[in-house]
């Protein structure tokens, strides 16, 4: 269940590698707004493709039953939030993110100022995007092998480690900071899906999860 979640939140990482090099060369032809317009647009025809070609699997059909679904605790909820794991796991994520969504919205600005050129500063964007995608995958894959608990560890250890070096990082040593909150950041995404469906059960896991995150 780990790998298959990997899998799709991985996909979902991707479309920053795909969009950022587009939106810069948007930005430097369009104005704010219409250049919005436009990747409105993008987001509408490809997720407009996407549900079109989408068809639900046969259920009687290659399902790989490694665990009893039916078995599992289903909290709703109004059940879910009145458990005090829901909290615990709610805080947690919050925290292992903070990294990223501090750093994010400056990367290219403050990579700048740390030495990069403009060029190296968009490239670095990509890079981070490549290591949010592996990051959702690899932290998934493993978690499947030692459990979601250990690999959460590893990964506040990664991010926290990352992220007092980022304090003073210049060139190079600023491009693998970030680059390991954004892998971080991937395995964070990827490895609580699993631990929401492990405690609330899988039946409204969506909706669960949602509330969560």
């Amino acid at each position: 269940k780990g790998f298959a979640s990997g899998i799709v939140v991985c996909a979902v990482g991707m479309n920053g590698f795909i969009m950022s090099p587009i939106c810069n060369k948007l930005l430097l032809v369009w104005d704010f707004s219409k250049a919005m317009i436009i990747v409105a647009i993008i987001y509408a025809v490809v997720i407009g493709l996407g549900a079109w070609i989408i068809h639900l699997p046969d259920s009687k059909k290659n399902i790989r039953n490694d665990f009893d679904i039916s078995l599992m605790n289903n909290c709703k909820p109004r059940e879910m939030i009145k458990k005090k794991e829901f909290y615990f796991i709610s805080g947690a994520m919050a925290l292992g993110m903070a990294a990223y969504f501090t750093i994010s919205p400056m990367t290219k600005t403050l990579g700048m100022q740390r030495g990069l050129s403009e060029t190296e500063a968009v490239i670095i964007i990509m890079i981070i995007a490549i290591s949010n995608c592996f990051g959702r995958l690899i932290s998934t894959l493993v978690s499947d092998r030692i459990g979601c608990k250990k690999v959460l560890i590893a990964l506040y250890l990664i991010s926290t480690v990352s992220s007092f070096t980022l304090l003073n990082a210049t060139n190079i040593i600023y491009m693998i900071c970030v680059s390991f909150i954004a892998f971080c950041y991937g395995g964070f995404f990827g490895v609580f899906p699993i631990v929401s469906i492990e405690k609330f059960g899988n039946k409204y896991s969506g909706l669960n999860y949602g509330i969560i995150m």
